[in-house]
């Protein structure tokens, strides 16, 4: 998840130094970026100020420090729209005013006597909150480097508006920070780890002592880069690996002896007593004496029938003494 602590104050202020003399209302529209305070040093003695007694507002979220510089602790912080008390404006470009009963010093450029328009005493913070729970919802090992950093920054951002009292201000962070989330980069380690797979199921055969040094070497690196977020890193070193494999297995492949496939042949083995002992042999000797059996009973059939039709074609009637002229009228 996102490790950043939520700012307590704007990290920029107001940028350039008057040029002439302050005045008391804004010659712009406010901003709703912090800008840089000036880096000039100032003069502080009192000569250089002019007494008032009124009440300002500030036209961005800026710091209240203990002196008219940069170099000056930041005691607080004066959020956009929030009023204070001015007692004075100084020509180095730094007001005074009244806080927690003691004079403390604001850029005058910061500041306008009029609360400037969209400012609200109660912002809806709803959107910018939820933007911020799922960016704090992230893991960081899934996308690039590079694109992490400006979710960092966004969300830093969205932090600190969390104390802005511009709705406009508390959108606009709100949207920079789902865009933001939106245009975060996936890393893709699916190639590397692929690679690292088949390197670890090489390892149980025969390794090339060369080849394997140096693809050892680059699994190391390639492991190392699985939590990097560095996309053209992770590509070379998915590159060099496969190459590394390629060679390998070219090798492997050229040292291959085929397997030898052993057949049983049956061999018919001399018999060692008076009985041959091959099956086939012992088959003959069945065989003919069947079929001689065979054949005698088919003989005896054919003589059985040929008697049996000698035998019905012979003329058993006795002969009696006939003359036709008996039958004669």
């Amino acid at each position: 998840t996102v490790a950043t602590e939520p700012a307590t104050e704007p990290t920029t202020e107001p940028a350039t130094e008057p040029t002439t003399e302050p005045t008391t209302e804004p010659t712009t529209e406010p901003t709703t970026e912090p800008t840089t305070e000036p880096t000039t040093e100032p003069t502080t003695g009192d000569e250089d100020y002019t007494e008032v007694d009124e009440v300002v507002y500030a036209v961005i979220s800026v710091n209240i420090r203990s002196g008219p510089s940069l170099d000056h602790t930041e005691l607080d912080v004066l959020s956009f729209g929030e009023s204070i008390r001015r007692i004075a404006i100084g020509k180095n470009g730094w007001s005074k005013v009244m806080y927690n009963d003691q004079i403390a010093y604001i850029h005058s450029g910061c500041l306008s006597t009029t609360r400037p328009s969209g400012y609200t005493s109660h912002p809806d913070y709803a959107e910018l909150k939820r933007q911020i729970a799922i960016a704090n919802g992230l893991n960081q090992m899934d996308y690039t480097a590079e694109s992490w950093q400006k979710l960092i920054d966004a969300l830093e951002d969205a932090n600190w508006a969390l104390k802005e009292n511009n709705q406009n201000a508390v959108d606009s962070y709100a949207k920079k920070l789902e865009n933001t989330i939106a245009a975060l980069v996936r890393m893709d380690y699916t190639a590397l780890e692929k690679a690292l797979s088949t390197v670890k199921d090489l390892r149980e055969t025969e390794p090339q002592y060369d080849l394997w040094l140096k693809l050892l070497d680059a699994t190391r690196k390639g492991t190392e880069l699985l939590t990097s977020g560095d996309q053209a890193a992770v590509d070379t070193a998915t590159a060099e690996i496969g190459d590394l494999l390629s060679q390998l297995k070219a090798i492997m492949e050229t040292e291959k002896t085929p397997e030898v496939v052993v057949q049983e042949v049956p061999v018919e083995v001399p018999p060692t007593d008076d009985y041959c002992n091959i099956p086939r042999h012992r088959t003959w000797p069945v065989l003919f004496f069947v079929s001689l059996a065979v054949n005698v009973i088919l003989v005896l059939m054919i003589v059985v029938y040929v008697s049996g039709k000698k035998r019905n074609q012979r003329d058993d009637t006795p002969l009696v003494d006939y003359d036709i002229y008996d039958d004669t009228l």
